[in-house]
C-alpha cells in the first residue's frame, strides 16, 4: 500500500489515486473467495498513519463497493435533492446495515 500513497503539495494529505488497472481487477478478484477483504487488508499496512482514510466508491453494489463497505467505520452518501434520491438512500441504508450485520 505505501508504495501507491501519493504525496500531495497540501499539508497532512495524501492520495491513492484509481487508474485502469482498478477497473480489471474486480474481473480478476470477483472468483477469489473473500475478495472483498482485500482493501480492508492493504488498508492494515497502514494503520496509525493517518487520523482518517476517505474511500470512495462507484455508485453500483460490485465487487469494488462491498469491498470498500468492508473496510470502512461509516458510510457519506451524497444525494440529489430529489425525492427519489432519499427512497434510494433508505434502500442502501437497509441493504448496507444487513451487509454489516453479516461481517460481525
Amino acid at each position: 500500500m505505501k508504495t501507491v500513497v501519493q504525496k500531495t503539495h497540501f499539508e497532512n494529505i495524501d492520495l491513492v489515486p484509481a487508474n485502469l488497472t482498478l477497473g480489471r481487477l474486480e474481473n480478476d478478484l470477483i472468483s477469489e473467495r473473500d475478495s472483498h477483504y482485500c482493501l480492508a487488508d492493504k488498508l492494515k499496512e497502514i494503520e496509525g498513519e493517518y487520523d482518517l482514510i476517505l474511500l470512495d466508491a462507484p455508485p453500483n453494489l460490485g465487487l469494488a463497493t462491498w469491498s470498500v463497505l468492508t473496510a470502512s467505520e461509516g458510510v457519506i452518501i451524497p444525494l440529489e435533492a430529489q425525492d427519489s434520491s432519499v427512497k434510494g438512500s433508505g434502500y442502501l441504508h437497509t441493504i448496507i446495515q444487513k451487509y454489516k450485520s453479516c461481517l460481525l
